[in-house]
C-alpha cells in the first residue's frame, strides 16, 4: 500500500489534533465526575509528546485533564485525545500509521518502517502486537466489521474501504484518528485517578 506520511505531519494536522483534545476535552467536561457528581474543571498538566522528529506547538506540551471540583473527591479524568495514545508519549496518529504502512509483518516491512518513523524496530513490533489485540477486541471494531464484513481483517483494510468513498485522503485519515482515539479508551488506558495531595 502506498501511503505518504508526511501529508499528516504537517502544520494543518498539528492543528487539527490540537483542536480535536481541546474539543473532546470540553465534551467531557460537560459530564459530571463519575464517582461524585460533581463538576469537572480544567486541570491541565504537562507531558512530553513525541511525534517523528516534528517541531511540535507549544500548546502539545499540556495534556486537557478534568478535575471533580468537590473536596474529598478531586478525581482526575482523562478525556480521549488524539496527540497521545494512553500513557505513551506518541501520538495516537502513530499507531495508526504503523499500521497502515506495515504490510504483513515481514522482517523487511518493519525494517523500512523503522526507517521510514526514524522509531526502532523493537517498538515497531510493539505497536503491531499490542493492536492486534486491541482493536479486533475493540467494541467499535466488531460493530463496524460486521458492517462492513471485515471480520478477521485489519484496519488496513478498512482504510482500503474508506477510500472508494468522497473523502479525501486526508479527511479519511482524520475519522480513522477520531475512531482509534475511541478504541485507546475502550481499553481503559484513560483511567480515572486521585489526585495526591499537596503535601504528599
Amino acid at each position: 500500500m502506498s501511503f505518504n506520511h508526511k501529508l499528516f505531519l504537517d502544520a494543518s494536522f498539528l492543528e487539527f489534533a490540537s483542536r480535536l483534545d481541546l474539543e473532546f476535552a470540553a465534551q467531557a467536561r460537560l459530564k459530571c465526575c463519575t464517582h461524585c457528581g460533581g463538576t469537572l474543571h480544567f486541570a491541565r498538566y504537562r507531558r512530553k509528546g513525541r511525534l517523528l522528529d516534528v517541531v511540535l506547538p507549544e500548546d502539545w506540551e499540556f495534556f486537557h485533564s478534568l478535575c471533580c471540583s468537590v473536596e474529598g473527591c478531586r478525581k482526575r479524568v482523562r478525556p480521549l485525545s488524539i496527540r497521545y495514545a494512553g500513557q505513551s508519549p506518541f501520538s495516537v496518529a502513530l499507531y495508526l500509521l504503523a499500521e497502515l504502512i506495515q504490510t504483513g509483518g515481514s522482517e523487511r516491512s518493519i525494517i523500512s518502517l523503522s526507517k521510514e518513523l526514524n522509531i526502532s524496530e523493537r517498538t515497531i513490533r510493539r505497536w503491531l502486537s499490542l493492536w492486534k489485540k486491541i482493536y479486533t477486541n475493540s467494541i467499535w471494531w466488531r460493530k463496524i466489521a460486521s458492517v462492513w464484513m471485515l471480520s478477521g481483517k485489519t484496519l488496513s483494510d478498512f482504510w482500503s474501504l474508506l477510500l472508494t468513498t468522497k473523502k479525501t485522503t486526508k479527511e479519511t485519515f482524520q475519522d480513522l484518528l477520531i475512531k482509534i482515539a475511541e478504541i485507546w479508551s475502550e481499553t481503559k488506558l484513560f483511567v480515572t485517578y486521585k489526585i495526591p495531595a499537596k503535601d504528599a
